[in-house]
């Protein structure tokens, strides 16, 4: 039985920030797009990872409120690169599910981006991986 590879599956070409970003920003992009994790590249190097849980950790909790830009607080004064994880692990785009599920498993993380030669090619989740249990495994209870 053949391996699912990671570029397979991964979310490419993900949406992006950079370090200098105001974290009001970053927050804003999140909600907008419905995402919880942002890779933070610079001179197109992936150099961190930004989530929800950071920016939760940060911001007030209406912090994303229609009145952000009017506001004084951290999110207006806070860059990314002073709160995202530097350096997150990440992995290539021809590693296995298999793998990118043990990795995230053994650093107890939800996503991995997916680099090559430090450029962000994609991102890949645990939702992604759900995703592919569930479509892996249905029908299974039919053939048993």
């Amino acid at each position: 039985m053949r391996k699912l590879l990671v570029y397979e599956r991964m979310t490419p070409d993900p949406i992006t920030v950079s370090a200098d970003t105001l974290l009001s920003d970053a927050c804003c992009t999140m909600v907008d797009h419905e995402i919880r994790r942002l890779p933070v590249v610079e001179d197109g190097k992936l150099v961190g990872i930004l989530t929800w849980s950071d920016v939760r950790g940060t911001l007030p909790a209406d912090a994303c409120s229609s009145d952000i830009f009017a506001r004084d607080d951290i999110g207006e004064t806070t860059r990314v690169g002073e709160i995202m994880t530097r350096d997150p692990v990440t992995l290539t785009p021809l590693s296995t599910i298999d793998q990118a599920a043990q990795i995230m498993l053994d650093h107890k993380i939800g996503t991995l981006p997916v680099v090559l030669d430090g450029s962000v090619l994609g991102i890949i989740t645990e939702t992604d991986l759900f995703r592919i249990l569930v479509t892996e495994t249905a029908g299974w209870s039919a053939r048993i």
